[in-house]
């Protein structure tokens, strides 16, 4: 059977079918085609602007590996001004994050950014470990899941930087949605369908009138009183909240909002 060719370049082998448009190409058009879809979105989306501080989530993973090259290349190509720093956790797992740890060192050298590791024993004052010593192997995958975002956060809060950027992808979304199929979690399922859904919104205002959007929403009289809610107790933990939400009034008042670490509500 005769090689199939790239449908961009038409000269060399396709060696990568895009699950986007089904286009068969080879590995430079992919490399490229790639690099200009993001840069497309960072400047459509007006992700960043000269001069900013951005975190990029490192695990050592491929995902975060790639995102790291990525934003490094289309900085010096294209000129945004950013100022580019890894951000790792430590979530104090013995024998789990050693490796991948010594893989973002490297990466740091690689790319000549600077690398900050924030650990869970620095800012909960326990280790990974240590919960689970606590309270048993049963649910701890959702202490750390929990604690792992908000670490990403407090991280870049004590660095001073406003723009975090993570190497999610659509395979990760999937990835959610059949492992709440698959244990009939419906409720969770219906928020992630939600939240997804509010998301694509989001972006899809943004695109067409980020100008627009902002104008209107100086527009809008402020809807019913602030928030009161100062932390979220999750799972026995308190976790100090950085951003209002829109939350009924009835749960607004009160300091402390209590969610349920097995059904989320």
């Amino acid at each position: 059977m005769a090689p199939i060719i790239c449908a961009r370049c038409n000269t060399d082998r396709a060696v990568v079918k895009r699950p986007k448009n089904h286009q068969k190409i080879c590995k430079a058009c992919f490399i490229s085609v790639f690099e200009d879809e993001v840069h497309h979105t960072i400047l459509s989306s007006k992700l960043f602007s000269r001069g900013d501080r951005v975190a990029i989530g490192a695990s050592g993973g491929k995902d975060s590996t790639v995102l790291a090259s990525v934003l490094k290349t289309l900085n010096e190509r294209h000129d945004y001004g950013l100022d580019l720093i890894l951000l790792s956790i430590d979530e104090g797992i013995k024998g789990y994050r050693d490796d991948s740890l010594e893989t973002v060192k490297r990466n740091a050298i690689q790319y000549d950014m600077p690398l900050t590791v924030v650990g869970y024993d620095e800012l909960y004052g326990w280790t990974m470990d240590q919960v689970v010593g606590t309270v048993g192997k049963k649910g701890n995958c959702t202490y750390c899941g929990v604690f792992r975002r908000q670490a990403l956060d407090r991280g870049s809060k004590m660095l001073g930087i406003r723009h975090l950027v993570t190497g999610h992808n659509a395979d990760d979304i999937a990835e959610t949605i059949l492992m709440n199929l698959l244990r009939g979690d419906l409720p969770r399922l219906s928020r992630t369908k939600q939240k997804a859904e509010e998301e694509w919104r989001t972006m899809h205002v943004i695109q067409i009138s980020r100008e627009g959007a902002e104008k209107a929403k100086k527009g809008k009289k402020a809807a019913g009183p602030a928030s009161q809610i100062e932390c979220i107790e999750f799972g026995g933990w308190e976790i100090d909240t950085w951003y209002a939400a829109p939350y009924p009034e009835e749960y607004s008042r009160n300091r402390i909002l209590y969610i349920c670490e097995f059904c989320l509500n």
